[in-house]
């Protein structure tokens, strides 16, 4: 996510966490990449996991835990009774938890085949594509159909054949439609 969207996210300022990823940058304890309009990202999960590491390294040097009434900006899902008492820790936990009940019900569904590869869906979009212009690029075959029914029946002539060039034309992308759900080759010729 953004900075800005992990400052809300976190409920604190965007300077707050900018200088908070920089400096888990320079310890090498997480790396960030540039998103559209050069918007700096962050992976939160990453970012939870350093956040805990530095507050463990700073509690450990402190002797049990950083500034007493302070938590430092991060992610933390284990702690003190003293821990558990601050508003701002507890609300930081039950986030990650939300988090990596997140994640593990994403892998579920991802293990299950609940959830496509964007390639796949990709690949599936430009396939109904296809179908869908390869029938539509059939409309000049017609032509004689629609002149025939002109000079026969007049303009009322053209309206009945083009409803019924219509409709056929539906029930075709129908049917290549269902043989592409179905992985059927055969559907797509028809």
């Amino acid at each position: 996510m953004s900075l800005t969207e992990l400052a809300t996210h976190l409920g604190v300022s965007i300077q707050a966490v900018s200088k908070r990823v920089r400096r888990l940058e320079d310890q090498g304890l997480i790396k960030s990449r540039r998103g559209d309009g050069g918007t700096k990202l962050v992976e939160l999960g990453a970012y939870g996991h350093a956040a805990r590491v530095a507050i463990d390294s700073v509690r450990a040097s402190n002797g049990a835990k950083a500034t007493p009434g302070h938590t430092p900006l991060g992610l933390d899902d284990a702690g003190s009774d003293d821990d558990k008492a601050d508003p701002i820790l507890a609300k930081e936990q039950a986030r990650h938890k939300k988090y990596q009940a997140d994640m593990a019900e994403m892998e579920r569904d991802r293990r299950r085949g609940d959830l496509l590869e964007k390639s796949d869906v990709v690949a599936a979009t430009e396939d109904c594509g296809t179908a869908i212009v390869s029938v539509i690029e059939g409309l000049p075959s017609m032509a004689e159909r629609v002149s025939s029914a002109v000079v026969a029946e007049g303009d009322n002539g053209a309206r009945r054949v083009l409803r019924e060039i219509a409709r056929e034309m539906r029930e075709t992308i129908t049917r290549k439609l269902i043989g592409l759900k179905q992985h059927d080759p055969a559907a797509q010729e028809s």
